[in-house]
């Protein structure tokens, strides 16, 4: 996906440390240097049972301080902004961002949309990993089409 998407001003990213070396690798145009990166944690976050982060938590932490090291000295000149969030259910912030997509103040990029019978399609694209946004699926009543 680095190669195909770039410049974009800021990537929240739901998957946590799955795409977050890549997006913000030396050589990678995802973002723009003065765009924003948003870790965004479930509080499903995955944990071993000592505790330990179930995937690679120091290279968050690392790049959560580098980033932030940098940015002091100087502010979008030469990495993207990065901050770390962990999110609970709340159905008034989700109504926010439906609100915010409906009104076409954000907008959502949707790779590929397939029906639920074809969710094994969807799996395997998604393996690929050349997917560029979102793999939406779709629930169709049989009086819907």
């Amino acid at each position: 996906f680095t190669k195909i998407v770039k410049d974009y001003d800021a990537v929240l990213d739901t998957m946590s440390f799955l795409y977050e070396a890549r997006t913000l690798q030396r050589n990678s145009h995802v973002l723009k240097k003065n765009g924003h990166y948003l870790n965004i944690m479930s509080s499903d976050w995955t944990t071993l049972s000592n505790g330990m982060e179930n995937a690679l938590g120091l290279g968050s932490v690392w790049n959560l301080a580098r980033h932030k090291l940098v940015n002091i000295m100087l502010p979008g000149m030469v990495l993207p902004r990065y901050d770390f969030c962990m999110v609970e259910p709340n159905g008034k912030q989700l109504q926010l961002a439906l609100d915010l997509l409906a009104n076409g103040k954000i907008q959502s990029v949707i790779d590929q949309t397939f029906p639920l019978p074809k969710v094994a399609d969807a799996h395997a694209r998604l393996e690929e990993g050349h997917v560029t946004g979102k793999i939406a699926i779709a629930h169709i009543h049989d009086d819907d089409s």
